[in-house]
């Protein structure tokens, strides 16, 4: 591990497909961060858009790049996981962007937990038009209704290790997914009552595919009984049928 004045290093992952228009209100929250020691990898699914253009003009401050088809986004994640070198381990996904002092706020903490292998905290909700909507936060009490807010989460790299990579079969709950097994294993979580990150709404997260993901993974955990599993799978499929 590469240490800084005592800070320890700490690796951010963006996954990015054709987020031209996004992108770099990212990258820019990334490397602003007031915390020193980050470093920073992009993993790229092949864009098309001008995106690989933006990462370019910012190659000489990351610490890896790489852009090449993949097979989705956990794909991609898991690639910046097998490469990242810091203690802790947070993901922002392209569409997303940390607050300035976030990794600073997660690093105090970290410091002060140290037996904790997943931060998290508050995340605050923008929609299309770039207009505040809501601040969230959860415990990890709340895993048995849904997910905690992955944007604002920091794994130890050691867990990683321990338990596996994302589950890449998923499409849109992978990090459910890990977070439940995470949760099955005992991990500690530390929540912290910070705005760490803010959200887009909108893309695969809000998707029928998630939702129907969810659900199952709710059911291999055991929150919800095969009764209910089949009857809200049913509830998705009408729901979604009528938007259409």
């Amino acid at each position: 591990m590469i240490a800084l004045d005592n800070n320890p290093l700490i690796s951010i992952i963006t996954v990015v497909y054709n987020a031209v228009n996004s992108l770099e209100c990212t990258i820019q929250s990334v490397l602003g961060q007031s915390y020193p020691n980050i470093e920073y990898l992009i993993i790229d699914g092949g864009s098309t858009d001008g995106s690989v253009e933006i990462i370019k003009k910012y190659s000489n401050k990351l610490t890896y790049w790489v852009s090449e088809k993949d097979h989705g986004i956990y794909d991609a994640m898991n690639k910046g996981l097998k490469l990242a070198k810091g203690e802790l381990i947070g993901i922002i996904n392209s569409d997303d962007w940390y607050e300035l002092d976030a990794v600073e706020q997660i690093v105090k903490s970290y410091k002060k937990n140290c037996d904790t292998e997943v931060f998290h905290g508050l995340l605050r909700f923008v929609d299309h038009n770039g207009n505040f909507k809501s601040i969230a936060g959860h415990d990890i009490s709340f895993i048995n209704t849904g997910m905690i807010e992955h944007p604002t989460c920091f794994v130890k790299s050691a867990l990683y290790q321990k338990l596996g990579y994302f589950d890449n079969r998923y499409r849109a709950a992978a990090d459910y997914d890990f977070m439940n097994r995470a949760v099955s294993n005992k991990v500690k979580f530390s929540f912290i009552n910070h705005i760490i990150a803010n959200f887009s709404e909108g893309g695969i997260t809000s998707s029928e595919t998630s939702a129907q993901e969810e659900l199952k993974i709710k059911y291999k955990y055991g929150h919800i009984s095969r009764s209910k599993f089949l009857r809200w799978l049913l509830i998705l499929k009408i729901i979604y049928l009528t938007k259409k």
